[in-house]
């Protein structure tokens, strides 16, 4: 009976994690984050909070066990970083996305839904705890980096890092953004931008 009462809500959440997953096997994000680190990377003021806010903004959507395999271990590690910060780029920043709320239909949507408040309602507030979030993280993790890079004794994994091997890194993630990949990143955000305006304006709901 429970499922069965419930079953529009369950649907909604199958289909979000369905969609988004095609999304990640077309490779578009991954394409998007190898672009940030290739632009970026020697400039961890810029390259950690904008890799954040990429993570940030994907996990608006999704919870963030997703990320687990984008995590830039190996770049971070060219980069004369450790792989602490490799790991929290992807996992902190969706931390961020997930927390907040902003757009999620799994946590968001559904607590709305059973709450009987109209969905996507409050969502400036939620936008407005995003950015605090977002910038507290990056400096944390700035400052984290940089102390990281000019001692790199005081990272807790240097002596497991020293035993890596740099050979590992998965260069499929390092392909070009084709047309294609991008049409795909644009129409994640069109979808987004609609249905937040669908709901908030138009009244839109679920059937």
């Amino acid at each position: 009976d429970g499922f069965s009462s419930s079953a529009k809500l369950i649907f909604m959440v199958i289909m979000s994690g369905g969609a988004f997953n095609v999304l990640v096997e077309t490779g578009a994000l991954q394409v998007l984050i190898a672009k940030v680190v290739a632009k970026f990377g020697n400039k961890e003021a810029i390259f950690i909070p904008l890799l954040l806010l990429v993570f940030a903004a994907i996990a608006t959507t999704q919870s963030v066990t997703v990320f687990i395999g984008f995590t830039p271990v190996m770049m971070t590690r060219a980069m004369g970083f450790d792989s602490i910060t490799g790991a929290a780029l992807p996992l902190l920043g969706g931390a961020i996305g997930f927390s907040t709320g902003t757009l999620n239909t799994s946590t968001t949507i559904v607590a709305q839904k059973i709450a009987e408040l109209p969905l996507y309602s409050g969502i400036q507030y939620r936008f407005f705890c995003f950015f605090v979030f977002w910038i507290f993280t990056s400096i944390a993790l700035i400052r984290y980096a940089r102390k990281v890079k000019s001692n790199p004794a005081s990272s807790p994994m240097y002596e497991l890092d020293k035993l890596r091997n740099d050979e590992d890194v998965d260069a499929s993630h390092a392909s070009s953004l084709t047309p294609r990949k991008l049409l795909v990143l644009l129409t994640l955000i069109g979808s987004l931008v609609v249905l937040v305006w669908g709901c908030v304006t138009r009244g839109w709901d679920l059937p």
